[in-house]
């Protein structure tokens, strides 16, 4: 298991577990830029929120072959960032 390589604020060695195919753990990631959505079925009680690095209509359009009867449909879509930077 990799160990992250970030150094704390307290100047201490990160003890989390690195990310697949990164040196560091979520924590100590920069911020990626991505696409915050709300997705809404008439079919299913609730609302679907979720973060993508694509179009809220492309994942609405994939989650939509995944047995629900009635296509999703795009509520919200707005810029944001998944990680957080210390």
């Amino acid at each position: 298991m990799l160990r992250c390589a970030a150094t704390t604020r307290a100047g201490r060695t990160c003890r989390n577990r690195a990310m697949a195919n990164a040196t560091t753990c979520h924590t100590h990631s920069p911020p990626r830029p991505g696409r915050l959505y709300v997705l809404s079925n008439p079919s299913i009680d609730g609302l679907k929120i979720g973060m993508t690095t694509g179009r809220a209509s492309d994942r609405a359009r994939a989650l939509s072959g995944t047995g629900a009867p009635i296509p999703f449909v795009v509520e919200l879509e707005t810029e944001a960032f998944d990680g957080c930077a210390e």
